[in-house]
């Protein structure tokens, strides 16, 4: 172990450093969440069960310095696909609740790029009593089954005025089976 005049000497960084490296300790790796199995080759994702579908048109800004749709991008298109959802449900805020993202994931397969126009897709993979579970992937819109990135998001209903989650309604439970039915 290291004197305080030492500690004097390595200088803030390296108190933080030396820190570090002392205390750290790896830990078993356990996954919170199911992770998804995400697919090494193209696949169908149309279901019986249906899925909620729009399509985005990619942005020359979304590009970042290696010339391809930038990761960030990926997330925001996912964001735009549950806004169309909430708002095709009714759970725009208007009514004193509203949709919050719980969980988001994505694995990147296939580069994007500029110029494109792709299908954001999802697909309901369980309903819960105050959330709901999508299975979500982004193609490309003139081949469908090429894939482009697989993601998962989990989305709360809360109440507007304390944030906190409350139950499905019959009526949004209604409405969820009406977006995504085949």
């Amino acid at each position: 172990m290291m004197d305080g005049s030492r500690f004097l000497m390595l200088g803030l960084p390296a108190i933080v450093l030396q820190i570090g490296i002392l205390h750290f300790r790896p830990r078993a790796r356990r996954p919170m969440f199911k992770e998804p199995s995400m697919p090494t080759e193209v696949v169908d994702i149309q279901t019986p069960s249906g899925t909620f579908e729009i399509r985005v048109e990619v942005r020359w800004g979304d590009m970042d310095a290696l010339r391809h749709v930038n990761n960030v991008a990926y997330f925001r298109y996912f964001e735009e696909a549950r806004v169309r959802l909430f708002s095709a449900m009714g759970l725009d805020g208007a009514g004193g609740r509203f949709g919050v993202l719980a969980h988001a994931s994505c694995d990147f397969l296939k580069p994007l790029l500029y110029p494109a126009c792709v299908v954001v897709g999802m697909k309901l993979l369980r309903v819960g009593r105050t959330s709901v579970e999508l299975d979500c992937w982004i193609a490309d819109a003139d081949d469908p089954r090429a894939l482009h990135a697989r993601g998962r998001n989990v989305l709360v209903c809360a109440d507007g005025a304390t944030g906190r989650p409350v139950p499905w309604t019959d009526a949004d439970r209604r409405m969820l089976m009406r977006c995504f039915s085949a």
